[in-house]
This record gives C-alpha cells, sequence and structure tokens, in this order.
C-alpha cells in the first residue's frame, strides 16, 4: 500500500494541487458573477433614484410655479386694495377740508 502511494505521489499532489486550483478559481469566477449582479442591481436602484428625483423635481417645479401664480394674485388684490384705500383716504381728507372751510 505504502509503494502504491509512493509510485503515485507525484500524482496524487499534482491532482490536489488541480483540484485545489480549480476550486479557486471556480470561486475566483463565482464571485465575478456576484459583483456582477450586484453591480447591476445596484444600477437598478440608481436608475430607480434618478426617475424618482425627476418626478419630484417636475412636481416640485409645477408647485412652485401655482404658488407663485398666487402669490401675483394676493399681491394684485392687497394693490388694489390699497389704491382703494388710498383714493377714500384722500377723498376724505378733501371732505374735511371742505368741511372745515365752511
Amino acid at each position: 500500500m505504502k509503494e502504491l502511494i509512493a509510485q503515485h505521489a507525484s500524482e496524487l499532489i499534482t491532482g490536489i494541487i488541480a483540484v485545489v486550483i480549480g476550486w479557486f478559481g471556480k470561486s475566483k469566477m463565482s464571485k465575478k458573477v456576484e459583483d456582477a449582479e450586484l453591480t447591476k442591481l445596484v444600477q437598478g436602484i440608481y436608475k430607480d433614484m434618478i426617475s424618482d428625483t425627476d418626478r419630484m423635481i417636475d412636481q416640485n417645479t409645477q408647485e412652485i410655479a401655482e404658488l407663485k401664480k398666487k402669490l401675483q394674485q394676493k399681491d394684485q388684490y392687497w394693490q388694489n386694495k390699497y389704491s382703494i384705500l388710498q383714493r377714500e383716504n384722500r377723498a376724505l381728507k378733501q371732505r374735511i377740508s371742505e368741511l372745515e372751510k365752511h
């Protein structure tokens, strides 16, 4: 038995080395496949994030435009109100001035 092992020791060692190298190569290849799958997954997540961000930016832009329009309407309302009050104030001052003269 020892003689058989001694005769084929080099083949046995070569076989063990081949198995280790094969296992290492397979492990390295499966690692590359896992890395590629993870990269693809991360790219998908980034793509979803970008499309969601674009959608949110569009919504915010639309909301800002609507708020600007409302602000302009309110500003116009208060400008009109102020003009009316100024006109009424001038009219009242003129009336008071006329009444004081009599």
